[in-house]
């Protein structure tokens, strides 16, 4: 019996592990039957910038997951001073790049693996990878310039390699003169290095070698850093201040200016009229050449030792780029300085995000409420924003309403904004709410009347709203109880689950009774996320690696199966937020982002990545993605169906694009090429899922145009959303898919 038990164990041990293998390989191999292949199209409002260069018109930043192309819209500078960053294009990297060069149209980008990696910004703005190159030694600064590499490499002084196609390196020149050499500048002709210890080490003509010649110039006293400025050098000495110096041929003293500063001077920049000092993380002192009595301390948020100067629209910038607080800027020539203008300014997590008809909304702690035109050529667009609220925990919509969860204000409340889709959410109303709200949804009750569900951590409400009522007198809040971890609303139904019960609740909302228990349910493991899908009938609950289904029928006349499990599906992601969209469902976790469809009673993960993300929010054909500091835009299509590259000749049918397109009622699907219209030749409809919705025979074309009227081969409208059409002959093969948008 023992030995049975222990092979039964195995057996089922083995058949877990064969099933969680073979999930594994299904949702990464490409080309399974209903896999589905988001592409990202972007990735914005970093939080996460490292470091920031100049190149032409452009500053290219060094982000938290990659590298972006920001140019800089001065459009409203003449009349209010201000200025923002957008960005025109992302590199996604999977390793987080650390700082910049840039020479002869080479931007060479320090990662950290302790690897290089070569870009060059073509005219479409868009960065284009030339190489990579592995240098494991550590390093304090390096240089590029002329196709060669040079690495202070503290202890053991600089290094010179010359930089091959972009894929190795081949050893030059090295200098052991110096004791600690953290820093390098080029000017001109000649490279200096900082030696921490003696002074600057100076190599005349550095491509000849780096020996010949080389000296000091001497210091008496210890610098931290120090830049090029024309003839002259200017240094940041700690307490001593700012000094600046030229020298002579030996490397003594031509002259010597020495200003004081108010705190410790690490690094020093000089623009045409002021000196620009960091002297902590988070506060810069700006000293006015001519009178050294005319001084600013500017506190800037974030770390200020990533910064650098650059020149837009002829006014000099010092951009500050920051790990949790954007891309910041000052105007430093202005008649009122320092100027500053809020460039890439969110200062805090993103708490909200909803696409809605092309157009994505995001707010957060302490940032704007913004508009994004996801459809841009440029990729997504800033529209503009608005300062309701100040600070948001939470948002939702629903129909042409959004409601953002206002948590600065003194009194928490709720804002509600009507969405119109040429111009900015205009707030109509707002409404009180209990303290600490993150997270709020909105449903529709069986009344026409909205059922409010919100999250305060561990304690969820609902509030009930009479037709045309929100918020207002009449309606009524109802606590879950403390514990809950997991709860939505359908209709008049609340589920909810309590980590300290262990039990899954059905109940029903009553207009006069409040919340009346129905069903309890005992449930093994935790619930993370619960979901209703296909209008209210089915109930997904997520747990780590886990999808249960539970179809609800019978809701109140028989209770006891109303909560029965219908399915329990293993899944690779670990899923803690989840939206459903025309059929799909799109989920997020700590370490996962994921697409399944509900089929046939079946749960099906039809794409998952090991990526993590808080929010998630979707729409036809696209969906969105938070960690809390940047969003990633995602566009999708069924592998079956994506377009393809292929062969086309002259005497080919090709497939033009639809119009109108969106459509509602119907569109045209415009072909050409040579009038074959046989039984065989038809334009097929496809869903986002690959699965056939219509075929249009050719022969019914009038001229080069197939009409859809938004019906399926039985003639049943439907749903809104993306669907594909391919153009299909005898001897077609793949042809190109066009993408079309159907709305009710």
């Amino acid at each position: 019996m023992i030995l049975k038990d222990f092979r039964r164990g195995a057996l089922t041990v083995v058949c877990a592990m064969l099933f969680g293998v073979i999930s594994l390989c299904r949702v990464a191999v490409a080309g399974a039957p209903d896999e589905i292949q988001p592409r990202l199209v972007s990735e914005f409002l970093q939080n996460g910038f490292w470091a920031a260069i100049q190149i032409d018109s452009t500053m290219v930043c060094a982000m938290e997951s990659g590298l972006g192309v920001l140019t800089l819209d001065t459009s409203l500078l003449a009349e209010t001073e201000s200025a923002h960053f957008k960005i025109r294009h992302f590199f996604p990297l999977n390793v987080k790049p650390l700082s910049l060069r840039y020479d002869n149209f080479t931007l060479v980008v320090r990662m950290a693996d302790f690897s290089f990696r070569f870009f060059t910004l073509e005219s479409s703005l868009k960065l284009r990878e030339l190489g990579r190159i592995e240098y494991p030694n550590e390093i304090q600064d390096y240089l590029y310039q002329s196709g060669n590499l040079y690495f202070a490499e503290e202890f053991l002084g600089v290094t010179m390699y010359h930089v091959n196609n972009f894929s190795s390196l081949s050893f030059v020149d090295s200098s052991m003169v110096g004791v600690r050499v953290i820093q390098l500048e080029m000017e001109r002709d000649t490279l200096y290095a900082l030696d921490d210890y003696n002074g600057i080490l100076r190599y005349p003509n550095p491509e000849s070698g780096l020996q010949t010649n080389a000296g000091y110039l001497r210091l008496p006293f210890q610098i931290q850093s120090f830049s090029q400025q024309d003839s002259h050098i200017n240094m940041a000495v700690g307490v001593q201040g700012i000094k600046s110096a030229t020298f002579d041929s030996l490397g003594m003293f031509d002259s010597l200016f020495e200003r004081s500063t108010v705190n410790y001077a690490a690094r020093v920049f000089e623009t045409d009229s002021n000196y620009v000092v960091i002297s902590t993380p988070n506060v810069i002192e700006i000293q006015d050449k001519q009178d050294p009595g005319a001084l600013s301390l500017v506190p800037l948020r974030g770390n200020t030792y990533g910064s650098t100067l650059a020149n837009f629209a002829g006014r000099q910038v010092f951009v500050s780029p920051s790990s949790t607080y954007g891309l910041l800027g000052l105007w430093m020539n202005v008649t009122d300085y320092p100027k500053e203008f809020a460039s890439f300014d969110h200062p805090g997590p993103i708490r909200a995000l909803n696409l809605v008809d092309g157009f994505l909304y995001t707010a957060g702690d302490g940032n704007q409420f913004e508009k994004y035109d996801i459809n841009s050529v440029d990729g997504p667009t800033l529209i503009g924003a608005r300062g309701f609220p100040a600070g948001t925990s939470a948002a939702t919509s629903i129909g042409n309403k959004m409601y953002l969860v206002d948590n600065v204000s003194a009194v928490p409340q709720v804002w509600v904004a009507t969405i119109f889709r040429d111009a900015l959410p205009f707030p109509n109303d707002v409404y009180g709410v209990p303290a600490g709200i993150d997270g709020i949804s909105i449903h529709q009750d069986l009344n026409a009347g909205a059922l409010i569900l919100m999250r305060s951590g561990n304690k969820y409400y609902v509030n009930r709203a009479a037709a045309g009522e929100l918020f207002g007198i009449g309606t009524t809040l109802m606590n879950l109880g403390v514990g809950v971890t997991a709860a939505t609303v359908e209709r008049s139904r609340v589920y909810h689950y309590s980590s300290k019960s262990k039990k899954l609740t059905l109940s029903r909302l009553d207009r006069f009774l409040g919340l009346e228990e129905i069903f309890s349910k005992t449930m093994s493991g935790p619930i993370n996320e619960m979901l209703t899908v296909n209008s209210g009938s089915s109930l997904v609950l997520f747990s780590a690696n886990r999808a249960r289904l539970l179809v609800i029928k019978n809701l109140f006349e028989r209770p006891n199966d109303t909560l029965k499990i219908s399915g329990d599906f293993p899944i690779v992601g670990n899923y803690t937020s989840a939206v459903e969209k025309d059929g799909l469902i799109f989920a997020v976790g700590p370490n996962s982002t994921g697409i399944l469809s509900l089929a046939n009673n079946t749960i099906t993960e039809l794409y998952h990545e090991f990526t993590g993300a808080k929010l998630v929010t979707a729409g036809s054909g696209v969906f969105a993605t938070s960690d809390g500091s940047s969003i990633k835009l995602y566009e999708f299509f069924q592998t079956d169906v994506k377009d393809g590259e292929i062969e086309i000749r002259p005497t080919d049918f090709r497939l033009l694009d639809n119009y109108p397109n969106p459509f509602n009622g119907e569109t045209l699907i415009r072909f050409s090429g040579a009038p074959i219209k046989s039984s065989e030749a038809r334009i097929v409809v496809y869903n986002v899922l690959g699965r056939k919705v219509r075929e249009l025979p050719l022969v019914s074309a009038s001229g080069d145009v197939v009409r859809w009227d938004g019906r399926d081969e039985y003639g049943k409208g439907v749903a809104s959303g993306m669907y594909f059409a391919r153009l299909v002959t005898p001897d077609s093969g793949r042809r190109r898919a066009i993408k079309m948008i159907y709305l009710k």
